[in-house]
């Protein structure tokens, strides 16, 4: 009885920690770094990913270009949906950035 309890909570705390993936499709526009995505990565990206943060500083366009590059941060934003972590980031912003990426993340 004990044991079936334990694993009941362990799969309720499973599906309520996982976040819903969002369909992801570019708005239209065509966003910079400057004007629009650096807000959206403040406010959604820090403090894990700012100066002194835990990861990888987001805080500047030349901080951010490398993992950008690599393609880890679409991977993790847009397709696996992993960041930000402990909340989930709006469709608006989410359709933003894939604007951005799509139109080779461009800064200003």
């Amino acid at each position: 009885m004990r044991k079936e309890l334990i694993i009941t909570l362990l799969f309720v705390l499973f599906l309520f920690s996982c976040k819903k993936k969002q369909d992801v499709t570019c708005d239209g526009s065509n966003p910079k770094y400057n004007s629009e995505v650096k807000t959206i990565i403040n406010n959604n990206c820090m403090p894990c990913h700012g100066p002194g943060g835990s990861d990888d500083d987001y805080s500047t366009y030349q901080n951010i270009l490398p993992v950008l590059n690599n393609g880890d941060f679409e991977k993790e934003v847009l397709k696996r949906q992993t960041m930000p972590t402990n909340k989930t980031m709006s469709k608006s912003d989410l359709s933003k950035i894939k604007c951005w990426v799509e139109n080779g993340y461009l800064e200003n």
